[in-house]
């Protein structure tokens, strides 16, 4: 019976599915300028648009359909100056977190200028809390695991070797769900080095990466090293590994502009054009290719990426790599003046792709395009159908070896293992307000199978196990 179960749902899941594409454009009167965009896991998305960057007193954020319908929009007042405004998944609402920086208004912090501010809006457009934070350097970055969010900014603090204040230091905070401060952390790179404001930060597995620059302070002026800074930190903002990597002389201004994993193996672009891989374990790092070309890079379902080049005469080149970073495929995409700055894969396997005009008169109008999994822009093949599991649930990285996250559009209130032979090997009651994730480490190798169970009925997805 339990031989049969399995086969039964085999069969079910492969279904014909239609999914319809679409272009949204972004208007920017008033609202000039669009920040990035976040996909749902109940196959809506958000976009954000900020008024003039110094004096502009709104933000804007936009709820998308999965047909690219406003579903609504919702106007934030902004006390002050802004700058670098950014949209993040919110933990359990299907809401967002919206971020920026603004430069009056301050809490009491060292240097009286720049503070950091997060606003929660649930799912409905509707403001949930504002959080002030200190902050001396740029803007920062945010990512959530489990009920946490743990965010990046840049603060001072005073040497213990000549007294002197250090600008620019990297400080993690750890937030619980409401933005009040559960811990934080100073990370100090030397006594004599000066850390730039860190270009990101990235959840690689359970673990947090956070890249940068070391700068030396000479009379005053901030001298860039041929030196990046790669961070490891735990859930407990404990750092656990660090790493420099030497930057080749033609990298003299340049920063490492992306981290990323694949097959338990870690990368770094510098420049957007510098591929290098490297190993905390060993200290060590190996230059693997020079034109790399990378202006974006966004992880995929199946623990590969996606990865879009710079634009060359309007044209960007879309790669997709698997998990053991094989070349899946490569596609041109002709902006026509657009330049294509943000890509992410949809639950449906699909990508949603954001331009933006950077130049001319009409700088700053964008769009959002929803396409299937080979970038078609004007229809849904079927080569793609045969791709798609169950549209409410994504499970990544698939394989694993380690981690399995889960995200559903619906609660989920508990999750079975079952292996290929209809066991059941796990079972967990779970936290419908956190991501659910689950330690697949102890499994055997192979197909495996989840049975969720969720307020609007039981799903089964496949996983494999490497």
């Amino acid at each position: 019976m339990k031989h049969l179960f399995i086969i039964i749902y085999v069969c079910i899941i492969n279904f014909t599915y239609s999914q319809k594409v679409y272009t949204h454009p972004i208007y920017h009167t008033d609202y000039p300028l669009v920040a990035n965009m976040v996909s749902m896991p109940d196959s809506t998305l958000y976009y954000l648009q900020g008024s003039n960057r110094w004096t502009g007193e709104e933000i804007k954020v936009t709820k998308l359909d999965k047909y690219g319908n406003i579903i609504w929009t919702s106007i934030l007042p902004i006390i002050g100056d802004k700058f670098h405004e950014h949209i993040y998944k919110a933990i359990g609402d299907n809401g967002v977190i919206i971020s920026y920086l603004t430069y009056i208004n301050p809490l009491p912090d060292f240097d009286g200028i720049q503070d950091e501010v997060l606003i929660h809006i649930d799912s409905n457009g509707v403001e949930q809390w504002r959080k002030k934070y200190e902050s001396a350097g740029s803007t920062g970055d945010l990512v959530s695991i489990d009920n946490y969010y743990y965010l990046r900014l840049d603060t001072q603090y005073v040497s213990n070797v000549d007294n002197r204040l250090i600008n620019n230091t990297p400080v993690v905070y750890k937030l619980n769900m409401d933005g009040s401060i559960h811990s934080k952390n100073i990370f100090i790179a030397d006594s004599y080095a000066i850390v730039m404001p860190l270009r990101s930060m990235y959840l690689i597995g359970n673990n947090i990466y956070i890249s940068t620059t070391k700068l030396y302070d000479d009379l005053d002026r901030f001298i860039f090293t041929e030196k990046g800074y790669i961070l490891k930190i735990d859930t407990q903002l404990n750092l656990v590994n660090h790493l420099d990597i030497e930057f080749i002389p033609a990298l003299r201004r340049e920063i490492i502009t992306d981290l990323f994993q694949l097959n338990n193996i870690d990368y770094a672009v510098l420049g957007n054009e510098f591929l290098y891989s490297y190993d905390f374990t060993n200290n060590s790092y190996s230059l693997l290719d020079t034109t790399f070309s990378c202006a974006y890079i966004s992880n995929t379902a199946d623990n590969g990426i996606i990865k879009l080049s710079k634009p060359i005469n309007d044209t960007v080149i879309v790669s997709k790599y698997d998990y053991k970073f094989q070349l899946q495929w490569n596609k041109k995409l002709v902006a026509d003046k657009y330049e294509a700055i943000e890509i992410e894969q949809t639950i449906d396997g699909g990508y949603v792709i954001q331009y933006l005009k950077i130049a001319g008169t009409d700088s700053g109008i964008a769009k959002i395009s929803k396409t299937d999994c080979m970038l078609n822009h004007e229809y849904w093949s079927d080569e793609c159908n045969s791709k798609l599991g169950n549209s409410n649930i994504i499970l990544y990285p698939n394989p694993a070896n380690n981690i399995l996250n889960i995200e559903c559009a619906n609660i989920i209130l508990k999750i079975e293992v079952i292996n290929s032979l209809g066991e059941q090997v796990k079972h967990i009651e779970t936290n419908p307000y956190i991501l659910n994730n689950i330690d697949i480490s102890n499994l055997v190798n192979g197909i495996h199978f989840l049975k969720i169970s969720t307020k609007d009925g039981v799903f089964f997805e496949k996983f494999i196990k490497y």
